[in-house]
This record gives C-alpha cells, structure tokens and sequence, in this order.
C-alpha cells in the first residue's frame, strides 16, 4: 500500500482497472514505487525493458489487425 492510504482504495482502484481490462481496449502493466527506488537493483532497467515488450507486442498485433482488414 505505497500510494494507498487505506485498504479500500486499492480495491476501488483494482474494479477500476478490472473494468478497463474487460472493455479489451486497454492493457494495464503494474509497478510500484520500490520498483524504481529499490538501491542495488535493476528495477527501473526491468520495468523499462517490460514496457518496450509490451509496445512491441502491441504494435505487432496492431499491424496484423490491419493487414487482416485491409
């Protein structure tokens, strides 16, 4: 609960993302504040490298989505 100030927000901001999810336009990847500030770790090289994955993967899919409807 790093930016939660009590249990109930984090379950809110949980339906939240679960309902962005389920419309299937949005993709969501999780971090959290150590992620970036944890000392002595690669972290930041982690989540750097999960986000161009995922771009990669989405413009890949976004590209044969195209060819099927062209």
């Amino acid at each position: 609960m790093d930016v939660h100030s009590q249990p109930s927000a984090l379950l809110r901001d949980r339906e939240r993302q679960n309902d962005l999810v389920a419309c299937g336009t949005v993709d969501v990847l999780r971090f959290t504040g150590r992620d970036l500030t944890l000392p002595g770790a690669s972290r930041p090289g982690r989540m750097v490298t999960a986000v161009r994955r995922h771009l990669a993967r989405a413009r890949d899919s976004s590209r044969s989505t195209m060819t099927l409807t062209s």
